[in-house]
């Protein structure tokens, strides 16, 4: 089962508890009540947070920290149910998502008992590729334009976007020239 709650908290008053009945209840019916659940928590400081999230306690990092592993140790909430009222009370902070199993196989089902992971580098193309320099990388905000120079992005091609900025302003001033003098030759005639 899956509590949210979007409520940004306010000194805890965002807060609020679930109380969910399960199973029985019913006259001749048997008490399927567990006698606890587990719950693993996702939770941030507000609904806008980006970067300050947990899953069951761990994290992915901060910006620009993450390699797609979670860190930090997992907790996972044991909460106690009343198996004569058939019901379990799931507190849920605000804001925050309790993950509720309501039997240790579906715990089992959704976590892993191993991790398995993937290699993250990977070569694609061996041309027209993109190099920086850590060090100007580290100090750059991308934005200056003093140092700037153009260059092709072709194979074999050293200096081609340099010479195409330049060729058109040409181009135009021979036109332009050109057409002064065709309407100069007619204007003569």
């Amino acid at each position: 089962m899956v509590l949210i709650n979007f409520m940004t908290e306010q000194n805890g008053q965002g807060a609020y508890t679930a109380t969910i009945s399960i199973g029985g209840g019913q006259t001749g019916e048997p008490n399927e009540t567990p006698s606890s659940v587990k719950v693993k928590y996702l939770l941030a400081p507000s609904v806008a947070e980006k970067n300050n999230i947990t899953w069951a306690n761990q994290t992915f990092g901060g910006r620009f920290e993450c390699d797609g592993r979670l860190s930090g140790t997992e907790v996972i909430q044991t909460i106690q149910c009343d198996t004569n009222a058939n019901t379990c009370d799931i507190p849920v902070p605000a804001p925050g998502v309790a993950l509720v199993f309501i039997s240790s196989d579906a715990q089992n089902a959704a976590d892993p008992s191993e991790t398995q992971t993937f290699a993250t580098t990977a070569v694609t193309k061996t041309a027209n590729t993109v190099t920086i320099d850590p060090s100007v990388l580290a100090t750059s905000n991308g934005q200056s334009g003093a140092d700037r120079q153009l260059s092709s992005t072709s194979k074999g091609s050293s200096s081609a976007g340099r010479t195409a900025g330049v060729a058109p302003g040409l181009t135009v001033l021979a036109m332009v020239i050109t057409g002064v003098s065709v309407i100069a030759a007619a204007a003569r005639r």
